[in-house]
Order: structure tokens, then C-alpha cells, then sequence
């Protein structure tokens, strides 16, 4: 009786875990990275750690739009762009849409300071009210 048990367990959870990474495959971005379930886009990551400007140069070139999806472990996606409409949409028309977050800021802090370019809300207004 416990042996179906524990084979019963076993065979829902590999059918729950085929379901999931069918269902991350499906909705894999058209343009971007290529994306490999569980690990994201990591692998090209590490590949490519060594010549990480060039690299993220040629994926946004060779993407139509000039922006690219990647996704990292798990379910979070990110997006880089050189697209100028997008790059004005994000900084400039859309600035409080785009957070930093605390984690990102903190991580910065230390190379970029509370300026600018690395705070978010009425910090980022009053920052963006001197400097034009």
C-alpha cells in the first residue's frame, strides 16, 4: 500500500512538473535569448560573462525591435533595449512605471551614490527637477 503511495506521489508530481515546463515553453519571447526550462537564459549568461558588451550588443542587433526578453531561474523575465522610443518611453514618459527597487538601488549605491540615476519616486523628481 505504500509503495502505491509513493509511486502515485511520484507520477503526480513528474505530470505537474511536464505541465509546468509545457506551459513555459509555450509562452517562450519570439525575439531575444533562447530560453531553457528551469535554468532561463543563464546558460548564454555564463558563456558569454567574458565579452558581456559585445555580446549584449550583437542579441540587440540582431533583434528587429532592438529589444530583447531574457528570463532568469524560475518565472522573472527581464528586458534590455537600445530602442530610442522605448528608452524615452521607460525614462522619461513612463519613469514611475519602472522602479528600480530597494535591492537594486542598494546594490548600486556604493558606484552611483543616491543621484539620479539610482533612486526612484519623489527622490528621483527632486534629482530630475536640479538637473534640468
Amino acid at each position: 500500500m505504500e509503495l502505491l503511495s509513493l509511486q502515485t506521489l511520484l507520477f503526480i508530481s513528474f505530470l505537474c512538473l511536464f505541465i509546468f515546463l509545457v506551459i513555459n515553453l509555450k509562452q517562450t519571447p519570439t525575439t531575444g535569448l533562447k530560453f531553457y526550462p528551469l535554468v532561463g537564459s543563464l546558460p548564454q549568461f555564463l558563456k558569454n560573462s567574458h565579452r558581456f558588451l559585445d555580446w549584449t550588443t550583437q542579441v540587440l542587433r540582431d533583434c528587429p525591435s532592438n529589444t530583447a526578453v531574457f528570463r532568469r531561474p524560475g518565472k522573472v523575465q527581464g528586458i534590455i533595449t537600445a530602442n530610442p522610443s522605448n528608452v524615452e518611453h521607460m525614462l522619461k514618459a513612463n519613469f514611475q512605471n519602472y522602479p528600480k527597487g530597494p535591492s537594486l538601488i542598494s546594490l548600486l549605491q556604493d558606484f552611483l551614490g543616491r543621484g539620479i540615476f539610482n533612486s526612484d519616486g519623489d527622490l528621483w523628481k527632486v534629482q530630475r527637477k536640479t538637473a534640468s
